[in-house]
Formats: C-alpha cells, structure tokens, sequence
C-alpha cells in the first residue's frame, strides 16, 4: 500500500464500518426490545415478503435480469417491498429485510454480478454501500414513523374509550369544556 492509497482505503474501512453498524446494529437493538406477540396472519404476511424480497433481490442483484436492462437502476425494484416491510409488519422485520438484501448484493457483488458488477471492486463496494446505507437510513426512519403512528392512534382509541365511558357511566353531571373555545361542548346528566 503506497502512502497516496492511504485515504482511498481510510475511506473504504469507514464506509464499510458505518454501513454496517446501519444495517446491523438497529437489527439487533429492534429484535432485543421485540417481545410482544404476532398473530399468525402478520407472521403469514411476513413469511411472503420475505418470500417475496429474496426472490426479488435475487433477480435483481445476479445476472438473471435481462442483459437489455442492465444500464438501468433495476436495483430500485427491491425498494418497493421493503416499503412494505416499513408500512405493514414493522421495525424488526425491516431491519432483517435490509439485512437480508444487503447480503444479497454483497454476495453478488463479489460474485461479480449485479448492478454494480461494471465496476472496479473497491469502487463496486463503494457503491454497493452507499446504495445500502441510503436504504437503511431511509427505510428504517420510515418504519419508525409508521411505528409512532400507530401507537399514536392506540393511545388517542384508548383515551376515546375512558371518555366515552365516563360520559356513558355518569350518574352526575359531566361538563367538557373546549380548551380553544373556551365554551361548553359537552353536558351530561343522569348518563343522558
């Protein structure tokens, strides 16, 4: 390694060190505070992206796409299901499909196929992990905000049904007052 080599290759180990605590450190940290129960038609749904990811990553990141179509991003095709991943099964299961597909375009990668195949090996590496970090950064932020999302509507359905109650329950009079308003809104009496 001559000494002009030195910041090719100082950028080569960051890149690599950074996309992979992208890709695996939020794997492990969402499957370590991943406990609660799915039911058999999410753990279904799951099993066919994933089905469906491997199938996909695999066309697209070896030479089995059509030779006419090489010249295009055709690894943009596998974003669509990892968008699936982020809105309908959640954060886990995101992070491993990233994971997943990142092992697919790497192995490609060395194999010498892919999107990424006509290039030199350390700029195809380059790439391959800025494309994957890209991905990871912008997929897992996603699946984060879907995730806030839905726990913001369970809480906002639970705090509906105790209103709901104390108004259906009441023997007394209840009055709500709308903060904005400052007027009544709401008046109950006798459960009325």
């Amino acid at each position: 390694m001559s000494p002009s080599n030195v910041p090719l290759f100082l950028l080569i180990w960051w890149l690599g060190n950074a996309t992979g605590a992208l890709i695996v450190s939020p794997l492990l940290i969402l499957w370590a505070n991943y406990i609660r129960d799915r039911d058999r038609t999410r753990v279904l749904e799951a099993a066919l992206l994933m089905l469906s990811l491997l199938v996909v990553g695999v066309i697209v990141f070896s030479d089995l796409s059509l030779s006419d179509i090489r010249s295009y991003p055709v690894y943009l095709l596998a974003l669509p299901v990892v968008v699936w991943f982020a809105f309908r099964v959640g954060s886990p299961e995101t992070a491993t499909a990233i994971l997943i597909l990142s092992g697919i375009a790497i192995a490609s990668t060395f194999a010498g196929s892919g999107p990424f195949s006509g290039y030199p090996a350390n700029e195809a590496l380059l790439l391959l992990q800025g494309c994957m970090s890209i991905v990871a950064i912008t997929f897992l932020s996603l699946a984060a905000v879907v995730a806030e999302r839905r726990r913001t509507e369970r809480a906002l359905a639970h705090s509906e049904d105790k209103y709901n109650t104390v108004i259906e329950t009441a023997s007394d009079v209840v009055v709500t007052i709308n903060e904005r308003s400052d007027g009544l809104v709401a008046m109950s009496m006798d459960g009325q």
